[in-house]
């Protein structure tokens, strides 16, 4: 049998950043649940990719980060981004049998997997429960997300088909991009053909379409593995059910307030079923889920309503992006959603001047007048994490431990996304996370290290990087050609860089 045991190795996975994998959010998401929490001090991901996140939690924490994926070349790459920055963290390219039988690991209080759940076989799954059983802590926490059922299952029947596909009709020999690419192209003579099964599941047909313009890495990870599986919330319950974990929340915090998803009827209804596996399964239903993201703890201790408030209050927050033009409006599984100006206008207020305040400093100073109550006040900071408006924090000390790592390993993430699109997140040591940057901010940030500070020299300095590589950018799907369209964007970019980013940029420690 190959190391491999089927899964695509021979093409890299994705360069992205989770937030979920965030040990504090998780504190976070279980305080506002109800849920107490236990202190963090030891943290493990499992299947943990490029490392990224991996190392952007460990070079701004004080936590200890352990990991393992089995593919060499990522483990590599992840080992490689840790020596910029001074913190012992253990990476193993160990599969999940063997790391489980390892003597040299600490117990955990959090145990992370990103996707990883979907793609491994119902051996490695029960291992990973047997793992959480045996090396959790009480107190815990993991986060586990996951390909799940519905929303998949009129992908499934396609996705066997590519995989047929690609048995039949690509050789073992080429690289599985290669195959990818020739897979994708036969189902699209296929679906020119139109089948009945295409025509009575447009939204397979539809999403098959998309697939040729995704990256190939993503792809090849997420369709073409051997062994694959979307699962119903149901049955990895099960699978965890010997691990003494229990469900707390989404660790899209958005989904965990019903008045954003669920219609009164639908909340009504699930509120009648008292079984946490059947009442998630079908809120599943009711939204079609596709993807899951969970928190689950290894002992459930309900807070109080005053110790809930008292815990909350702990918590620092910051302002994540530039507030100045905030729009009182959310996207969520209802559709576009109203925040009420009322409460969220003293809020974005407070926060703009992009400083670091407790949520008890939140409350105190806007609870006074008595406009605003304790819940209105904590829901409204809930959602806003929740739409990274705004962003957990520590508090400035904790930050001046981390920020020589975090500014080391920033640096390395800005010299690599100079040469082309890398990693789009910087790390922050105040939040403790990775802070969205895309690439065309990374090469200002690079030209601002050297001093160019003036829009139309910083928008220059970056058409000419772009252009001696050969690059440039795209606009609504479209490549802007090199000249005066590419400097015009470039400029535009510039002074958004300068005037709005750059403040936050300061205020979160990246710069």
């Amino acid at each position: 049998m190959n190391w491999n045991e089927g899964y695509v190795t021979d093409i890299d996975y994705t360069y992205g950043h989770y937030k979920e994998l965030n040990p504090r959010l998780a504190q976070f998401v279980m305080s506002y649940a109800g849920i107490a929490g236990s202190k963090l001090k030891t943290a493990c991901e499992l299947g943990f990719g490029q490392g990224i996140s991996l190392n952007i939690n460990a070079a701004s924490t004080d936590i200890k980060w352990y990991g393992t994926d089995f593919n060499p070349s990522q483990v590599l790459n992840a080992k490689h981004l840790s020596s910029y920055y001074d913190v012992d963290t253990k990476f193993f390219d160990d599969d999940f049998i063997s790391f489980m039988k390892r003597d040299d690991l600490p117990k955990f209080d959090f145990i992370s997997l990103h996707g990883i759940w979907s793609w491994i076989s119902d051996k490695n799954r029960d291992t990973i429960a047997e793992f959480i059983r045996t090396r959790l802590n009480v107190g815990g926490i993991v986060y586990l997300s996951y390909n799940t059922l519905p929303g998949w299952n009129q992908m499934i029947p396609i996705r066997n088909l590519m995989i047929d596909f690609m048995d039949a009709m690509t050789s073992p020999k080429d690289s599985s991009s290669t195959r990818v690419a020739d897979t994708l192209e036969s189902m699209d003579k296929l679906s020119k053909l139109d089948p009945r099964y295409f025509l009575s599941n447009p939204t397979g047909k539809k999403k098959l379409e998309e697939l040729s313009d995704q990256n190939k890495s993503y792809v090849a990870h997420e369709y073409f593995n051997r062994d694959w599986k979307a699962m119903n919330f149901s049955d990895v319950s099960n699978i965890l059910g010997n691990s003494k974990t229990e469900y707390v929340a989404s660790a899209n915090l958005l989904e965990n307030i019903s008045v954003l998803n669920l219609t009164p009827a639908q909340d009504k209804y699930l509120g009648t079923i008292e079984s946490i596996s059947l009442k998630e399964t079908i809120r599943d239903y009711l939204l079609n889920q596709t993807f899951r993201k969970d928190y689950w703890v290894k002992g459930q201790v309900a807070l109080s309503a005053e110790e809930r408030i008292r815990t909350l209050d702990e918590f620092h927050l910051i302002a994540a992006q530039s507030l100045s033009n905030f729009e009182y409006k959310i996207k969520c599984n209802i559709g576009d959603a109203n925040l009420t100006e009322t409460i969220y206008k003293p809020i974005i207020d407070l926060m703009s001047d992009n400083k670091v305040r407790s949520i008890n400093e939140i409350r105190s100073k806007l609870s006074h007048d008595g406009s605003l109550e304790t819940q209105q006040i904590l829901e409204a900071l809930y959602i806003l994490v929740g739409i990274d408006a705004l962003s957990l924090a520590y508090e400035h000390e904790h930050a001046k431990r981390n920020v020589k790592n975090t500014k080391n390993l920033n640096n390395a993430f800005i010299e690599r996304s100079v040469e082309a699109t890398y990693v789009n997140y910087l790390v922050s040591p105040l939040t403790g996370s990775g802070i969205p940057v895309g690439r065309v901010e990374q090469i200002f940030l690079h030209l601002h290290m050297q001093k160019v500070e003036k829009e139309s020299e910083l928008a220059r300095g970056a058409q000419k990087i772009l252009e001696q590589r050969g690059q440039t950018l795209t606009l609504e799907g479209a490549a802007i050609p090199h000249g005066q369209e590419l400097e015009a964007e470039l400029l535009k970019q510039a002074k958004n860089f300068k005037n709005d980013l750059k403040p936050i940029y300061k205020s979160l420690m990246l710069i």
